[in-house]
């Protein structure tokens, strides 16, 4: 999680980079949405990661909050750059794919105290 939050905040720098724009032909790097995407995701997993490093029940809630980041950008991402009959549908595939993330959430709660236990 914490190279997932690094590489969010290297994301946000390419649109810094003379030219990198137009050699990618990625006019929505320069974009606010663009932007608001990758400093969620990237504050996200850096909380996520700090929450799984020291086993807090919270960790969980963090990390579904990155999962949803990632969600909404993938699908903003894939809706650049495709043909028109092929951008829904893979938008929607971006989506499914994102969502599998989430079934990491299961061994988060167990091994982080998420769930109160029985005394």
């Amino acid at each position: 999680m914490a190279v997932m939050a690094v590489s969010g905040l290297v994301c946000l720098l390419f649109p810094l980079v003379p030219g990198v724009v137009q050699l990618l032909h990625a006019d929505w790097l320069a974009t606010p949405t663009f932007t608001v995407i990758m400093l969620a995701s990237a504050g996200a997993a850096a909380l996520s990661a700090v929450g799984l490093w020291r086993l807090r029940h919270w960790s969980v809630w963090a990390y579904v909050a990155w999962c949803a980041s990632m969600a909404t950008g993938t699908v903003w991402f894939r809706s650049f750059g495709t043909v028109e009959e092929a951008r829904t549908a893979n938008m929607i595939a971006g989506g499914i794919v994102s969502a599998l993330y989430l079934l990491a959430c299961p061994y988060i709660v167990r091994n982080t105290r998420a769930l109160p236990t029985a005394e």
